[in-house]
């Protein structure tokens, strides 16, 4: 509801009269589709524990490419989910760097398996905001049982 919020002012801001809601429209709609995989959260935590940006790297290109599809059908508010994502992504690696002295090395290559795991392995059918508790199980249970 608050990023639909987001989108309307950013549309009221920078659309032409009548064209609000498409710009709202797509705004949200690629703001949530680039926001809530698991290459997003995992990307964010390699970068910001180990500074490795590769998976970021990756991403940008595959939403890119993808971007451009969608700017074509959805328009403008397709641009504007760049301030969505550097916003989501850059406070999971803020918050990732800031706990990175206590993380070692295998609880990091475990956060790592654990994300892109779930999400492969395809065993239940789960969103990926739900999945986010079982990374830092695994941090803890790595760290205290090695």
């Amino acid at each position: 509801g608050k990023l639909e919020q987001v989108g309307l002012y950013l549309g009221k801001r920078f659309s032409q009269k009548g064209e609000t809601g498409a710009f709202a429209k797509g705004f949200l709609t690629t703001s949530l589709i680039y926001c809530v995989g698991a290459m997003a959260i995992v990307g964010s935590i390699q970068d910001g524990l180990n500074g490795d940006a590769s998976t970021l790297y990756t991403k940008a290109m595959i939403d890119g490419l993808s971007a451009i599809m969608y700017g074509a059908n959805m328009g403008a508010g397709v641009m504007a989910s760049a301030l969505s994502v550097f916003f989501y992504q850059g406070t999971l690696t803020l918050l990732s760097s800031f706990i990175g002295p206590f993380v070692t090395d295998a609880v990091a290559q475990e956060i790592s398996a654990a994300g892109i795991g779930l999400t492969m392995s395809k065993i239940i059918a789960m969103r990926v905001g739900n999945m986010i508790p079982g990374l830092f199980i695994v941090a803890v249970m790595t760290y205290f049982f090695g």
